[in-house]
Order: C-alpha cells, then structure tokens, then sequence
C-alpha cells in the first residue's frame, strides 16, 4: 500500500477531528511557525498516540512563505525516498496550488485539502455490493411429474390423451416433437410407461 502523508500548514489551519487518524494508514507532519509556542491539546493528544508515524516541524525563521517553502522541501525529500507515496497538503492557502501542479506534472501525487474530509484515504471504505441470488430455473420434467402426481385417478390412460394434456400446460407455444420430447423423457425417468396406446404410471399416490 502507497503511503499518505499529511501535511498540516498549522498557521494557515486548525483542523478538527485529527483523532481520527488513530489506526489509519497515514503519516502526519504537523508544521508550526516559530512563533507557535502553544498547540491545542487534540493535536499534542494526537501526534503522541501516531508514535514514529507522526512528527513536528518547527521552522526556524519567520516571512511570508517560510512555512510553505518548509512544506516544499519535506515533500521533495520524502517523495525522493518514497516515490509511490500520496501527499495532501492540509491548507486553505491556494499559493501551494502552483507548486501542487508542478509535482504531479513530475509523477508526485499531491493535492490540497481545507478539511480532513476531502482526504480518500480517511474515508470509511464502501461496504462490498451485495452479490444478486440467482435462483435456479425449476426443471420442466419436476414440474410435469408433479402436476401427474397431483392427478391422481385423473391421470390419462391413453398416450394421445396424455399427449393432449401436456401440450395444452407445458407446450402451449411448442408443437408435438415438444411433447413426444417429454413423453420420452418420463419413459427414460420411469414414472410413464408406455404399452401401445395405454399409458401406466410409476409415481406415489
């Protein structure tokens, strides 16, 4: 799996919800100015329970674009090491969207978010798509056998009776090689016997 890195312009956006980076796949790196000596207790909370996976930055001057230029070079180094990882830089700063456009014209993947929400691989993933049951098609000789069983005494006794029965149920758009094809098929099944024009059965009461 491709690492994500997040990379959070901590003068330009506090965000929430950071607690919900704990047990997801990602790196963060929280980079504050040189003038931020205090930082919310989630965020503090956050970075600690992240161990190796999160870290500080603290840069060491002060100016304009110090941190985003702090931010440039953390990316162009961790994508040296890494070259299949994902950055989002967490900013609503659209200065980064130049420098954004020249990494992935280079094959850096990055992009900027105002919100952890924009971030894919924070999001929960999609629940599997119910496999549809495809319910086997009854075989036609059950449904003729069942439908002599039900007869009983009304079963017919002659073979063109019989043949009569079963075009006009299970025939109706078939011609009579469809219903000699069923006969033999309940011949070969053992449930109808055939002796000349008479017709037996061999099926339960």
């Amino acid at each position: 799996m491709a690492n994500t890195y997040i990379l959070i312009d901590f003068e330009n956006l506090q965000p929430k919800g950071l607690a919900a980076l704990r047990g997801r796949p990602v790196h963060l790196r929280v980079f504050v100015g040189s003038q931020q000596s205090k930082l919310p207790f989630e965020l503090a909370q956050t970075v600690q329970s992240l161990g190796t996976q999160a870290e500080y930055v603290q840069i060491a001057g002060t100016g304009r674009n110090a941190l985003d230029l702090h931010i440039a070079y953390y990316i162009g180094r961790l994508a040296a090491q890494h070259p299949d990882a994902q950055f989002h830089i967490l900013s609503k700063d659209r200065d980064y969207d130049i420098l954004i456009k020249h990494l992935n014209a280079t094959g850096v993947r990055c992009r900027r978010s105002g919100s952890l929400d924009d971030i894919a691989a924070l999001k929960p993933a999609a629940p599997p798509k119910a496999v549809p049951v495809t319910r086997a098609e009854p075989d036609p000789l059950t449904t003729v056998i069942a439908h002599l069983r039900n007869l009983k005494n009304s079963r017919p006794r002659k073979l063109k009776t019989l043949a009569s029965t079963l075009k006009a149920r299970f025939a109706k758009g078939g011609g009579d090689r469809e219903v000699q094809a069923l006969i033999e098929a309940l011949q070969r099944r053992g449930v109808v016997q055939v002796s000349g024009t008479n017709v037996a059965y061999q099926l339960e009461a």
